[in-house]
């Protein structure tokens, strides 16, 4: 059995992977917190206003597309809370896929949500090596 806030944040990356997959940088930069935060293995980058957000998200866009990205499938997520209007996310096996089906990469990220007026947001959003939490 779930909880209200697995529903709840279920709903939200629902809503966040629609966005990613029609490339709606609009509603993906509505999933944001401002400042929001993004880790990888290549550095971190903090985007605090909506223009900058805009900008991460289409430079992260243009990386994928170069190599044929087509579409995201989430494999599972694990929400958990961790203070009164804070919740982190784990979102494992994130298959990025080109148009031919064929696996571009496979990722784990993990997210740190806060509840705002309008609904969760991501804070930071952190690409992770898919197994991480078995290391």
């Amino acid at each position: 059995m779930t909880t209200a806030l697995q529903d709840e944040v279920a709903a939200f990356y629902a809503h966040y992977l629609a966005a990613w997959n029609n490339r709606d940088y609009a509603a993906l930069a509505d999933c944001f917190a401002l400042p929001a935060t993004f880790v990888s293995t290549v550095g971190t980058v903090c985007a605090s206003d909506r223009t900058k957000l805009l900008l991460q998200l289409e430079r992260t866009f243009d990386r994928l597309e170069a190599d044929g990205f087509d579409h995201s499938e989430l494999g599972s997520l694990e929400t958990r809370r961790c203070g009164e209007g804070l919740a982190v996310a784990d979102a494992s096996a994130v298959r990025r896929l080109r148009a031919d089906g064929s696996l571009q990469e496979c990722i784990d990220a993990h997210y740190v949500l806060r509840r705002e007026p309008a609904g969760w947001r991501f804070v930071i959003s952190m690409s992770c090596t898919p197994g991480w939490r078995q290391v």
